[in-house]
């Protein structure tokens, strides 16, 4: 009998000591995935504009119907919907649509995150906008806004500052991105979050 109380203080003390290291594990499994999910929306949004002549789309239901992309990604830190970015609300937009169309997202939390992710260091500043694709794809340093009107692109702020994140068509990455996809793109292959 003390033996088994012994071996059970034992494994709470190992327990106790494990869990911030699992805790920060998970945490960063975390940010991972909404890396992923940000950047596979900023290249839906890119491969859109790419398809329709620089019109922006109004929501990310757009883009999953034209199969831009797989599903409708939530917010894997907060596990609720993005925050679109682009211009102001529109009335008529019942599901969340923004007039002139959405040019990205951002998660809903302010907290701070353990990765640095384009110079931000608070998940609401993470920059998931078609400008980082846009780059990354040639396009200069300025983003082309609703309207044909020239829109900076800040470095650090909107996703042109250097330390990027990760890039798409990595090995387990792709397939996500519909009909235009990049050639030879793998399976998603990731932790399996929802």
């Amino acid at each position: 009998m003390v033996a088994l109380l012994v071996a059970m203080a034992v494994t709470a003390v190992w327990m106790a000591a494990l869990l911030p290291a699992w805790r920060q594990q998970m945490q960063r499994e975390k940010e991972t995935e909404l890396i992923f999910r940000g950047e596979a929306i900023a290249r839906a949004i890119y491969l859109y504009r790419q398809r329709h002549g620089g019109t922006l789309p109004p929501d990310l239901d757009t883009l999953v119907e034209q199969r831009f992309l797989r599903r409708k990604y939530i917010d894997p830190i907060t596990g609720e919907d993005f925050v679109l970015v682009g211009g102001a609300t529109a009335s008529g937009f019942g599901d969340g649509g923004l007039q002139g169309g959405i040019i990205g997202v951002r998660s809903r939390s302010n907290e701070t995150s353990i990765r640095i992710y384009q110079n931000q260091q608070t998940y609401a500043q993470w920059p998931f906008d078609f400008t980082l694709e846009q780059l990354r794809a040639g396009g200069g340093m300025s983003g082309e806004m609703p309207g044909g009107m020239p829109g900076p692109v800040e470095p650090g702020v909107s996703g042109a500052g250097p330390g990027g994140g990760m890039r798409f068509g990595g090995p387990g990455r792709g397939g996500d991105f519909g009909p235009m996809a990049a050639p030879g793109a793998g399976g998603r292959g990731r932790s399996g979050l929802p």
